[in-house]
């Protein structure tokens, strides 16, 4: 198994089995705050990872050819999270998601190399993503943001439109999916959901300076949860579960019930 993570404006490839550095990917020209994995190999492709930059641009890496694939620009400020929905209409071609200082989310056909979708209604920096509904169905592909204007946003990727606002009262750091299998943890606070996977329900907790808040992206509802003080990021690794980092060095863990 590979681990890659970021380091300042570079990403390090490490074996997990010998606990060695394999290769340094260099090509942005800033600080990186996230990745996304949107291949795991076995194919022409191979296995590729999407970067995200203060220096406003999206890089795809083929981690078996050690190089970058692809710049995609667009936004206009730092790159600070994102999450990967598969294309629909049972498609292989993946999409990667981005959220950024610029107020919009962005979708990106990897294999174009291409924007596909500006998705503008934020009025401050998106800070999170997560995917709720891998589309099929009556329903496209979905992701929920959070942002620092105080709201949380479902987008239908499909049909490239806000399907829901909800009111959060205060700004937004970070978001995890509930259940979840996997995290990308992107920033010191800022802790980004990377599953595409489907949770029965869709939840998603977002985290804010003194407290969570639960959000059922189905229902369109949400409850407030508490959080110890200090929280930096939060992951839910079992349904009913979940986990926080704190400023202090400190982890908690709580339960509640969905």
């Amino acid at each position: 198994m590979l681990l890659v993570i970021c380091q300042e404006s570079n990403l390090s490839v490490w074996e997990e089995e010998s606990g060695l550095c394999r290769e340094v990917l260099v090509g942005h020209t800033s600080m990186v705050w996230c990745l996304a994995v949107v291949g795991a190999g076995g194919d022409s492709n191979g296995a590729r990872v999407v970067s995200g930059s203060d220096d406003r641009t999206l890089r795809v890496w083929d981690l078996d050819a050690k190089s970058c694939v692809a710049t995609l620009a667009g936004h206009t400020d730092t790159v600070w999270c994102l999450a990967v929905v598969g294309a629909g209409g049972g498609s292989t071609r993946a999409r990667v998601v981005s959220g950024s200082f610029d107020r919009t989310v962005r979708v990106w056909d990897v294999d174009a190399k291409s924007c596909v979708a500006t998705l503008a209604s934020h009025t401050n920096c998106v800070s999170c993503l997560a995917v709720v509904g891998a589309g099929g169905g009556s329903t496209g592909a979905r992701v929920v943001s959070g942002s620092y204007d105080k709201t949380v946003r479902v987008w239908d990727v499909d049909a490239k439109s806000c399907v829901a606002t909800l009111a959060a009262f205060m700004p937004i750091q970070s978001c995890t999916k509930a259940p979840m299998g996997c995290a990308s943890f992107s920033g010191l606070a800022n802790v980004v959901g990377a599953n595409d996977a489907t949770g029965r329900d869709g939840e998603v907790v977002f985290l804010y300076s003194t407290g969570c808040l639960l959000v059922n992206c189905r229902q369109l509802s949400l409850r407030h949860l508490p959080c110890p003080p200090h929280s930096t990021a939060v992951v839910c690794p079992v349904r009913g579960c979940i986990v926080w980092g704190t400023a202090t060095g400190r982890m908690y863990w709580g339960s509640f019930l969905l």
